[in-house]
C-alpha cells in the first residue's frame, strides 16, 4: 500500500501540522485546517493512486500511468507527487476554491489560475485569498 511509503515521510516532513493517521476506508492521512475556509486536507490510499481531498469541495487523483515503469518506482513517484503538492499547499502556493453545492478545484498561484469561478471564495492554507486586481491576466495578490 502506498500509505506505508507515504506516512513516514509525512511524519518527518510535516511534523507539527497535526497529522492524524487512519486505516482504510478512512483517509490514511488527515491534516486539520487552520481556518474555516479550509477545514482540512485528507489523503486516501487507493492502492495504485493517492487521492487528495480538500474538505468536501474538491479532490485530485495522483498516480503514475507509465506501465513501463517498475511498480516500486511508480509507487515512489506517486508518493513524491503527493509530498510535493502538500509542500505547495502548506506554503500557500495553491489556491483552493469552491462551495459545497457547486463544487470546486485548485490551482497553483504561479499558473495564474482560472476566472471561471468568479465570485466563489478562494483560499490558501493560511487563510482567504483576495484578488485585488479585477483585470484578467494581472497577478493575484497575497493572502489576507
Amino acid at each position: 500500500m502506498l500509505s506505508s511509503l507515504l506516512l513516514p515521510i509525512l511524519r518527518a516532513r510535516f511534523a507539527g501540522r497535526g497529522l492524524v493517521e487512519s486505516a482504510s476506508p478512512d483517509p490514511c492521512a488527515f491534516f486539520p485546517g487552520t481556518h474555516p475556509g479550509i477545514r482540512g486536507l485528507s489523503v486516501y490510499d487507493d492502492e495504485h493512486e493517492l487521492t487528495v481531498c480538500v474538505d468536501d469541495l474538491t479532490h485530485g487523483h495522483l498516480a503514475e500511468y507509465d506501465d513501463a515503469v517498475p511498480e516500486a518506482e511508480r509507487d515512489r513517484r506517486v508518493v513524491e507527487r503527493v509530498v510535493d503538492f502538500l509542500d505547495d499547499v502548506f506554503a500557500d502556493r495553491v489556491i483552493v476554491w469552491g462551495q459545497y453545492n457547486i463544487g470546486g478545484g485548485w490551482y497553483r498561484i504561479d499558473s495564474g489560475g482560472s476566472r471561471e469561478h468568479s465570485g466563489i471564495p478562494e483560499f490558501v492554507w493560511s487563510g482567504p485569498w483576495v484578488q485585488m486586481s479585477p483585470d484578467p491576466g494581472d497577478p493575484p495578490n497575497r493572502p489576507t
